[in-house]
């Protein structure tokens, strides 16, 4: 587990560690299934898609806590997926530099729009 000094970043450390424990899963799952997976056998693409989806919503409710924690705005409503994106990539001045560099968030938004597949 990480150690964080400040209270907003300390309680992020278990939501990173789920995210990490459910990355190093979902990998481990496709490299002993590979076959099954590229074959497309019911069930083996279904495990890894729900292992992705889960990986990004741990990446998503780190996001909504710094939006909260750090902001003090969190995206309400039903754009609250990009919005949060679109946050976290923009910086606040005076508050904090921009989470997310272009590269990131294009792959965090190519992930959101996958995991609503899932």
């Amino acid at each position: 587990m990480k150690t964080f000094r400040h209270p907003a970043f300390a309680k992020l450390s278990p939501k990173l560690d789920r995210a990490e424990n459910e990355l190093r899963l979902v990998s481990s799952y496709a490299s002993a299934h590979q076959n099954e997976v590229s074959a497309g056998e019911w069930g083996a693409p279904g495990a890894v898609s729900l292992g992705i989806h889960n990986v990004y919503d741990g990446i998503e409710d780190i996001l909504l806590s710094l939006a909260n924690d750090v902001d003090g705005l969190v995206p309400r409503g039903p754009a609250v997926h990009q919005d949060v994106l679109d946050q976290m990539s923009a910086p606040i001045a005076g508050i904090r530099p921009a989470l997310l560099g272009s590269g990131l968030y294009e792959a965090l938004c190519e992930l959101k729009g996958f995991r609503h597949l899932v």
